[in-house]
């Protein structure tokens, strides 16, 4: 059974990726249309499935990764969900700007 705070560092991660999935819908150029969740996805599925697919990366190589970085993760540490949200937020962008490097629209 997940613990609450993997679940905590779960939603922080999500809510990173749905601000910027809100941000990015709210920065769009042709501003005529509501939003249509099969539209958006049809249009961001790479995207989207990319993000994804990272964040779970993320997770499996936090320890990892912190550890690289010479962090050293507690219990008391705020610094796993800074991380979380972090990367739910900027994975997704950095997707974004690498798929628009390239890929062609």
């Amino acid at each position: 059974m997940m613990s609450l705070q993997t679940i905590e560092l779960i939603v922080l991660a999500f809510t990173g990726f749905l601000m910027y999935v809100v941000i990015k819908f709210m920065k769009r150029k042709d501003k005529s249309t509501s939003f249509d969740l099969g539209w958006w996805f049809k249009q961001n599925a790479a995207e989207f499935i990319l993000s994804f697919l990272s964040m779970v990366v993320i997770f499996i190589m936090k320890d990892k990764m912190a550890t690289m970085m010479g962090m050293q993760f507690t219990d008391e540490s705020a610094a796993p969900y800074l991380f979380s949200f972090l990367g739910g937020y900027l994975n997704h962008s950095l997707i974004d700007d690498l798929l628009k490097t390239t890929v062609k629209k």
